[in-house]
């Protein structure tokens, strides 16, 4: 029956190890917001980017983002597709345990388009939280 499924499933999930979720990334459109954000996040702690994750944003975006690291802080005209790329490069880094995308809309990247391109970068790197 349906309610034994449920069951089922959650004592699978009740025995599985979570992962620790410390190192985040955070990728964002808006310095202000990612500001906020990082002064709110503890325990957790911002990742340190690998450099060939640094390159492959740098290719990417040119010089259209704040070379921080790893708060990544993007110039509004930004595309939905820069933006999900740059994501896309952040979940590949191995130093990178969770990324949070913080996306504010503006004309040349508004949230479904954004929204969209986010998933579809995100499609087979289920290893990593995102959030």
């Amino acid at each position: 029956s349906d309610v034994e499924e449920l069951f089922q499933m959650a004592r699978l999930l009740g025995n599985l190890n979570a992962p620790r979720h410390e190192k985040v990334a955070i990728v964002s459109n808006s310095g202000a917001l990612a500001a906020e954000v990082v002064s709110k996040i503890s325990p957790l702690k911002l990742a340190s980017l690998e450099p060939s994750t640094r390159s492959a944003l740098q290719e990417t975006l040119l010089d259209q983002w704040s070379h921080t690291n790893p708060v990544l802080t993007f110039c509004p005209s930004l595309k939905a597709s820069e933006f999900a790329a740059a994501v896309g490069h952040v979940l590949k880094d191995p130093k990178v345990d969770a990324v949070l995308s913080l996306h504010v809309p503006t004309q040349e990247c508004p949230s479904e388009a954004t929204a969209a391109a986010v998933v579809e970068a995100r499609a087979g790197r289920l290893d990593k939280l995102m959030m």
